[in-house]
């Protein structure tokens, strides 16, 4: 148990109080001591001649004496200190933490003992020299008091410190330490692939360059959404409103500032991680939305975003994760989802991974087959785009009700959306007089036309009210229920 206590006394060290806090306090109090004592020694040696013959043999011995202990306090202080130094860096590994804090307890006594010597042979060179009439008498209470005082104070108050933290908080901050000195990366899961009738992909995943902000490991948090801004050549108040939207989440969780960063973005970032000027940036690769057949079918598959907060209330999901927003993507969500993975890395005190302890792999949302048949869906698109028509199309299996076709022109790409839209793209597809947001084959409103007729006339002609050689006169209109509705003209005699 006593270990288990020491072991999370250095987590806490590493994570919550930097070790220098522990090594420097000590060399500046070793230091000081040092000072004064090398001041007082040298004093002794100046009037050492001034000795008489008996007592010049003590005052050498305790002279030396005092010089070892001044090389022990030294050397303990420059090893505690270089510790310090190289436990803040991450050049100790996880395992030697606790012995190197074992080494600083030891450190700590025996600069202790080695500053009560010294202060003991300091009252008996200052008895030695008032007999000799060197010091006057009143000055060594003064002096050796003074010292004595201040060493006991700079002693207590670092004792009080450590004891607060490592004993009265040690609960408190071992879990604080834990969860800095081992940290959870999520890992996002692809999609489930979206096929036609035939097995033709119609929406695939990518690897994509995701570059974002973990505030956890920012030390200034303003300073970085700036350089960063002008790094990337972002907008500054954009990126600071995006961190603002986040700020109720938990700090260990990345941010996205770019989804789908180029390459030149990833090494203008890598480059400066590299010095610690983003040290709370991280590069990462993820999944993204692929539409590889652009607008085909766009209505009807839909696009993805990242989930609004009414979905991240309603629906349960983590702010952050992305969601189908529309059409299959959205409808299928639950399927096409999969589970997020993660893995649990040790990181130092700056925030830069050591190594993997473990890894839970994601897994891929479940493969969705549609009912649409690719071929017929991209000839209806063609036949609208060369024709230059706006309007919609749906061709449906009579024997099975199965749409296999569904157009709506123009269309919209939704790989625009699968990275993020911009603000530009989504004002121009809200102000298209075309309105290309909307399916028009279910938002629409339409008459039926005379695409309607042809079931009319099939069921007369199957019930034998008619027969293909009758001919009925159209007056222009005709009343029906005691109400005259009107035709587009005067068609005079008709047939089949």
């Amino acid at each position: 148990d006593a270990w288990q206590r020491f072991s999370g006394s250095s987590l806490v060290s590493i994570s919550v109080v930097s070790p220098l806090v522990y090594g420097l306090p000590l060399g500046v109090a070793v230091a000081s001591c040092t000072g004064f004592g090398a001041a007082f020694r040298l004093f002794a040696l100046r009037e050492f001649a001034l000795l008489p013959g008996p007592l010049r043999e003590p005052v050498a011995r305790s002279l030396a004496l005092w010089r070892k202990l001044e090389l022990v306090q030294i050397a303990i202080a420059a090893l505690v200190t270089i510790g310090g130094l190289l436990s803040t860096l991450g050049v100790l590994g996880p395992g030697a933490i606790p012995f190197y804090y074992f080494a600083l307890t030891a450190g700590w006594a025996l600069a202790a003992g080695a500053l009560f010597i010294q202060l003991r042979v300091g009252d008996r060179l200052s008895q030695l020299l008032v007999d000799a009439s060197v010091l006057p008498l009143e000055a060594v209470p003064r002096i050796v008091r003074w010292l004595q005082a201040t060493v006991a104070i700079v002693f207590l108050l670092l004792t009080g410190v450590f004891w607060y933290f490592q004993v009265v908080h040690h609960a408190r901050f071992r879990e604080m330490a834990e969860n800095n000195h081992l940290r959870t990366m999520p890992m996002r899961a692809p999609r489930g692939v979206i096929v036609d009738r035939h097995g033709e992909v119609l929406v695939d995943n990518r690897r994509a360059l995701m570059i974002a902000i973990v505030r956890e490991q920012s030390r200034d948090l303003e300073a970085t959404i700036t350089r960063l801004s002008q790094v990337l050549q972002l907008d500054e108040g954009a990126v600071r409103a995006l961190v603002q939207r986040h700020r109720r989440e938990p700090t260990y969780r990345p941010i996205v500032v770019v989804p789908d960063a180029t390459l030149a973005q990833v090494a203008a970032v890598s480059a400066r991680r590299l010095d610690h000027e983003l040290a709370d940036v991280i590069v990462q690769e993820v999944p993204t939305r692929e539409y590889p057949q652009a607008t085909l079918a766009a209505h009807l598959i839909g696009y993805v975003g990242e989930a609004s907060d009414q979905q991240t209330s309603q629906e349960g999901i983590t702010a952050g994760t992305v969601v189908g927003q529309s059409g299959i993507e959205r409808i299928y969500n639950g399927l096409l989802m999969g589970a997020d993975g993660s893995r649990r890395v040790v990181v130092n005190s700056v925030g830069r991974e050591i190594r993997t302890l473990e890894a839970l792999p994601p897994s891929e949302g479940q493969r969705v087959r549609v009912s649409i048949d690719a071929a017929m869906q991209r000839a209806a698109d063609e036949a609208f785009t060369g024709l230059g028509y706006a309007g919609a199309a749906v061709v449906l299996d009579v024997r099975s009700g199965d749409v296999l076709t569904m157009t709506s022109r123009p269309a919209y790409d939704p790989n625009a959306f699968s990275s993020g839209i911009d603000r530009t793209t989504w004002a121009a597809l809200n102000t298209d007089a075309l309105r290309p947001l909307q399916n028009r084959a279910i938002q629409g409103r339409y008459s039926p036309g005379s695409t309607f007729k042809i079931a009319v006339a099939a069921a007369a002609l199957e019930e034998g009210i008619v027969t293909p050689d009758e001919k009925i006169f159209c007056p222009g209109g005709a009343t029906f229920f005691g109400r005259f509705f009107k035709c587009n003209a005067a068609h005079g005699w008709m047939d089949m």
